[in-house]
């Protein structure tokens, strides 16, 4: 059931983690590497963060680790679940320098990434870590302010158009900077539901 675990790359969701790693649609000097997702294939949760954080995500090849990742970890235990349980992947493949917010040229080259992921893995909840991940699930890409959903909020979005739930949530590294990190944990406890 776990295809992508310790390197491994299975099935479909397997060729969608290869393409990822595979893809130079953008520009190398912006770009620090690239990360894959990791979990559950027949996950009902599925999360996705902005893009892989520079050095951490890259050494250990997998989507949040450091504070963010602890806050998650944190998120998951109290549902009950590990990382194992859910699949976890970003909106952009790649880490850029500095750790900047991938731009829109990035987001919409891996866009169609997101998209197969979504439809293999057919989570019956995706959560939107933070606004880049909710804009490109819903194929927003504009630099005018937009709207979000309340955070903790589930709405119905097309994705790709087919109608899925998005939980939306503050990126965790952001409720960490604000000191929202209670915050972020009582938003996710919404998945209850679907665990």
């Amino acid at each position: 059931m776990v295809v992508i675990k310790k390197g491994k790359l299975n099935g479909s969701v397997g060729k969608v983690q290869r393409a990822r790693l595979a893809c130079r649609r953008c520009k190398d000097e912006i770009i620090a590497g690239r990360s894959i997702a990791n979990g559950d294939d027949h996950a009902r949760i599925m999360l996705v963060g902005q893009n892989p954080c520079y050095p951490k995500c890259l050494q250990y090849m997998r989507p949040f680790t450091g504070g963010s990742g602890r806050l998650i970890d944190d998120a998951l235990k109290i549902l009950g679940l590990i990382r194992d349980d859910v699949f976890i992947t970003n909106a952009v493949s790649c880490a850029t320098y500095d750790n900047v917010q991938p731009s829109l040229e990035m987001r919409r080259n891996c866009q169609s990434f997101l998209f197969q992921e979504v439809e293999e893995i057919d989570p019956n909840v995706i959560v939107a870590l933070g606004t880049v991940a909710f804009d490109s699930l819903v194929g927003r890409f504009t630099k005018k302010r937009q709207e979000y959903p309340k955070p903790g909020s589930v709405t119905d979005q097309w994705v790709n158009f087919r109608p899925k739930r998005i939980l939306y949530v503050p990126h965790p590294a952001y409720a960490m900077r604000m000191g929202k990190g209670k915050e972020f944990l009582e938003y996710m406890k919404v998945l209850k539901v679907w665990v």
